[in-house]
C-alpha cells in the first residue's frame, strides 16, 4: 500500500489530529487564514509530498486546511501559491 491509499492518510489524519487537537471544534486554515470546523478540516502537507516524498509522513509537515484551500493551492508552495494570486477564494462567505 502506498502513501495515498486511504488507509494509510486516514491513519496519519488520526495521528495528526491526536497531535495536534482543533481550539473549539475549529482550526485556522494555514492557506486562508480562515477558520474551519474539525469536522470540514483538510490535512495539507507544507512541503507538497511529490517534491519531498521523504516528509510524506511528518506530522510536523501538515497543517489544517479547507478542502478547497488544499485543492487549489495543490502541489505548489505556499508562496508560489500566493504569486499567482489565487488566495481570494471565498467559498466560506
Amino acid at each position: 500500500m502506498g502513501l495515498n491509499h486511504p488507509s494509510n492518510m486516514s491513519t496519519l489524519k488520526k495521528q495528526w489530529r491526536k497531535k495536534y487537537p482543533a481550539i473549539n471544534g475549529e482550526y485556522e486554515c494555514w492557506i486562508c487564514k480562515q477558520p474551519v470546523t474539525e469536522d470540514k478540516v483538510s490535512v495539507d502537507h507544507i512541503l507538497p509530498v511529490t517534491d519531498y516524498p521523504e516528509y510524506a509522513k511528518e506530522l510536523s509537515n501538515m497543517k489544517p486546511s479547507h478542502q478547497w484551500c488544499n485543492e487549489e493551492r495543490h502541489a505548489k508552495t505556499l508562496d508560489k501559491f500566493r504569486k499567482r494570486k489565487v488566495l481570494g477564494i471565498k467559498r466560506w462567505q
